[in-house]
């Protein structure tokens, strides 16, 4: 699939299921809900553009950028998360459930992403 197409399948899909989720399921905490998407889908889209740039670069550094990626990814959503829940008094419960949903979801497909990338670069024998 090409990068760009997964790119807006990603935001579409997270966006319309959480607009569905915050108006018709529990309008109460749209706010959780949309706060919760926000974070995972703007490091997914950022992450697989990153991974596409470095790969038509210079597809040996990618074991690299991909710890780099991790550490990094780990620092971005505790600040997030933090910032999200204290700063915003965001419902907790309601914020988690959101986030780990679209956060799960998403490293799905950047894994999906991944493999595809390393098996079209030949990196991954099957």
């Amino acid at each position: 699939m090409e990068t760009v197409s997964l790119m807006w399948l990603v935001v579409s899909v997270s966006i319309v299921s959480s607009a569905f989720v915050a108006t018709y399921v529990m309008p109460s905490v749209a706010t959780e809900v949309l706060v919760g998407m926000a974070g995972p889908v703007v490091v997914a889209v950022g992450f697989i553009l990153m991974l596409k740039r470095a790969s038509r670069r210079t597809p040996e550094v990618l074991t690299r950028l991909l710890v780099r990626a991790f550490v990094t990814k780990m620092v971005v959503f505790g600040l997030y998360v933090v910032l999200a829940t204290t700063v915003m008094s965001l419902d907790v419960v309601a914020f988690f459930v959101s986030f780990t949903l679209y956060f799960v979801a998403l490293y799905l497909v950047e894994a999906f992403y991944v493999y595809r990338l390393g098996l079209s670069l030949s990196l991954i024998h099957i």
